[in-house]
C-alpha cells in the first residue's frame, strides 16, 4: 500500500558560505516506504519509525542534502525529517517519507 500527501519541503537556515545548492522550497507528493534498518547513502541505518525522508534525482545534488534535517509540510501537519537517501526511481516532485515521518502527517 502506498499512501500520498502534498508537501512542501524547506531548508533549515545555515550559513551563507556554507551553502553549495539553494532549493528552499518544492511542492508535491509524499510516499511512505520502510527503511527496514537498511544503510542509506548517509551512511546509517535507517529504522522504519525514524524520521527520515529520501529525494528524487532532481534535488539530490549529488548527496548534498544529506543528513540535514528539513521541515515537511502538509494539510495535517508539518515534522522534521532527516535526508536519508535517494530515490531515483521517484518523480521530480516526489518526497518518499519513512513510515514513521508519513504517519505523523497522515
Amino acid at each position: 500500500m502506498v499512501g500520498a500527501l502534498a508537501v512542501g519541503v524547506q531548508a533549515s537556515p545555515v550559513p551563507e558560505g556554507n551553502i553549495t545548492a539553494r532549493t528552499t522550497y518544492f511542492s508535491g507528493d509524499a510516499i511512505f516506504y520502510y527503511p527496514g534498518g537498511n544503510v542509506g547513502a548517509c551512511g546509517a541505518h535507517m529504522q522504519n519509525f525514524d524520521f527520515i525522508a529520501t529525494l528524487s534525482s532532481a534535488h539530490y545534488h549529488d548527496g548534498a542534502h544529506l543528513r540535514n534535517k528539513y521541515e515537511i509540510v502538509a494539510d495535517t501537519g508539518n515534522i522534521d525529517a532527516t535526508i536519508g537517501d535517494l530515490c531515483p526511481g521517484s518523480a521530480t516532485e516526489q518526497i518518499d517519507l519513512s513510515l514513521g515521518a508519513f504517519s505523523a502527517l497522515a
